[in-house]
């Protein structure tokens, strides 16, 4: 008789933080994308607690999403202004995936992702294997400096992309990215996206 196995459990999770429709329906889109290539383990929408996506609760449910409330992450106050607060005020919630039980990898995404890779022979599951052993695992994307028209190459900055992010749930490394939230003074247009890079 063997020894018990248990594989490793990866999640694919989105935050929705938005009573929009349209973010409704991206999410459905994304779903089946992931499940269309393949994938046959959870997905999860996690919804900030307080917040109007709460009413989206029961056709995420329906749809055979797993619904996870979560506490809102709201942006430092630095960050508090303008288009970044009325856009992406709690976009920093996405950060509670470090602090999620049960899971070996967790890979976030935002809802204007679909996945495509099975024309090219690639399943959503591989994210994970390519990731490996990385507490953190994501990739470097050219963002237009602000006011800039174009991505032309002296115009742009590499930064971590946000849209897509692989994690290890580690309580120690959520501990630390909520104290640096709570230290932080810089103005980011772009939030989660310039303060994890």
């Amino acid at each position: 008789m063997g020894v018990p196995f248990d594989p490793p459990k990866n999640l694919f999770a989105f935050l929705i933080c938005s009573s929009r429709i349209s973010e409704l329906i991206k999410a459905f889109a994304m779903q089946e994308s992931l499940l269309g290539n393949g994938w046959f383990g959870e997905i999860a929408a996690l919804l900030p607690e307080g917040d109007a996506a709460r009413a989206f609760k029961r056709p995420l449910e329906d749809a055979g999403i797993l619904v996870v409330p979560v506490p809102q992450i709201a942006l430092p106050p630095s960050m508090q202004m303008g288009f970044t607060s009325s856009h992406w005020w709690l976009v920093m919630t996405k950060f509670v995936i470090f602090n999620l039980k049960g899971y070996s990898q967790i890979c976030i995404l935002d809802t204007d992702m679909i996945f495509d890779g099975l024309r090219f022979g690639v399943r959503p599951q591989t994210i994970f294997a390519e990731c490996g052993e990385a507490e953190f695992c994501a990739v470097l994307d050219h963002q237009p400096l602000w006011g800039q028209e174009s991505y032309r190459s002296e115009s742009t900055i590499m930064m971590i992309n946000g849209g897509i992010m692989v994690v290890r749930p580690s309580k120690r490394r959520f501990q630390h990215l909520m104290q640096a939230l709570k230290e932080e003074t810089r103005v980011f247009i772009l939030p989660e996206q310039m303060f994890i890079s």
